[in-house]
């Protein structure tokens, strides 16, 4: 009922890469980096804030934890110290651990920008073989005098499954997102994979982008991470798709309640086109 797990008819292969910070923060004018990710029919499916297709998620183990295999390559020690701050906060709120690899298959190698870029950056899932995720002193902003460190965890959920909380299909629903803005592709609603929207939408997400130029919220709140911190839905999500945690709609009735009503009234003022709905979520959203 919550995410369905649609039947592949074709598997295709395309490049994508998902950067942490918005255009407004962008240090470089290169094209954006390509990196393997699968795809299924667009007919079939569309995107998601977790993709849950086990393809691209990571398997438990039979003890039920998630081992994620990691190398650091070389990262600076300042990187390396928020980087096992947040590999704790994993492990303390969730069944995913990340070990460092021994001779696994499939992992994570955590670098500054070994193909030459200086952006934060990540695949999108687990793409099999070793896949980079880009971290730096420079796009973590070291350099402002509030350094934007939730972008660890942001790029650490990007190889988890999880893609921008502002392409979502039901943004408009509760973002303004101004029309520069949408020439980036990384803030532009997409179709390539079955978006769950029973969730409420996380304005305060780590992935969410911060940049009040771009975002403003709808009902007057701050548009990004209120701390550097995931937040409460961030990790509920995570142990929902995961750790087999229960879905928000189990533990908080009045929330959801709240989002299926602003979904209502977003269908019938057209922000929500019906194109993006699904019977699925018809189906949901009458219940």
């Amino acid at each position: 009922m919550l995410y369905v797990l649609c039947c592949m008819s074709l598997l295709l292969t395309f490049i994508i890469s998902v950067r942490a910070c918005p255009l407004e923060y962008e240090s470089t004018d290169e094209t954006e980096l390509n990196n393997t990710l699968p795809l299924l029919n667009d007919t079939d499916i569309e995107d998601r804030t977790v993709i849950t297709d086990r393809q691209i998620l990571w398997p438990s183990s039979s003890s039920g934890l998630v081992f994620i295999p990691y190398v650091n390559a070389n990262l600076e020690p300042r990187v390396v110290n928020l980087l096992r701050h947040y590999i704790e906060q994993f492990s303390l709120h969730s069944c995913l651990r990340w070990v460092p690899r021994t001779h696994e298959r499939d992992y994570v190698v955590f670098n500054r920008g070994n193909w030459g870029s200086d952006r934060c950056f990540a695949i999108i899932g687990r793409l099999g073989g070793p896949q980079h995720v880009n971290i730096s002193e420079r796009c973590l902003h070291f350099y402002q005098q509030r350094p934007d460190v939730h972008y660890i965890p942001h790029e650490m959920l990007h190889a988890l499954g999880f893609v921008h909380e502002h392409q979502r299909r039901d943004r408009e629903c509760y973002i303004e997102v101004f029309g520069g803005a949408l020439q980036d592709y990384n803030n532009r609603i997409y179709t390539n994979f079955w978006t769950d929207i029973t969730f409420p939408f996380d304005i305060h997400s780590v992935m969410q982008y911060r940049a009040s130029s771009i975002f403003r919220s709808l009902f007057g709140e701050t548009v990004g991470p209120l701390s550097e911190e995931m937040s409460m839905l961030d990790w509920m999500k995570l142990n929902y798709i995961y750790c087999r945690g229960p879905h928000i709609c189990d533990t908080n009735y009045s929330l959801c309640a709240n989002h299926k009503n602003i979904l209502k009234q977003c269908i019938r003022r057209g922000a929500l086109p019906r194109n993006l709905l699904h019977v699925q979520d018809s189906n949901w959203l009458n219940g």
